[in-house]
């Protein structure tokens, strides 16, 4: 990814300098003020694109990160809503069953209070 970039402001650098105007000096070349302006512009844009692409990628792994988190954060309510689930079906069925255990506890009630009052009548 670097090295593409580098290629695009190297190849801006190309197209926006005249290369003929280039000569060769004692020691070195010798350039004319545009390229001097498109070299200083690749060499500072380099700088800060590396910056800006660092920065991109640090936030490309913090907003994975969140992804990540918040799929565990579904998981997590995924696993949390179906035990409670779990425990709703088992209060009603307790509570189906506690109907019954109540009818026969009164009729049980009943019917013993009855006995009760029949030995108490035959004394």
């Amino acid at each position: 990814m670097k090295i593409l970039l580098v290629l695009c402001l190297c190849i801006n650098i190309c197209l926006g300098c005249d290369w003929k105007s280039v000569k060769k000096v004692e020691g070195g070349f010798l350039y004319s003020k545009e390229c001097h302006v498109e070299v200083g512009r690749l060499v500072v844009s380099e700088d800060l694109r590396i910056q800006q692409i660092n920065k991109y990628e640090d936030s490309i792994k913090l907003k994975d990160l969140a992804i990540g988190k918040a799929n565990e954060r579904i998981d997590l309510w995924k696993k949390t809503s179906l035990s409670l689930e779990q425990r709703v079906i088992k209060q009603y069925k307790f509570s189906e069953y506690n109907k019954y255990m109540w009818f026969i506890g009164g009729i049980a009630t009943t019917v013993l209070s009855g006995w009760a009052l029949g030995q108490i009548k035959n004394k």
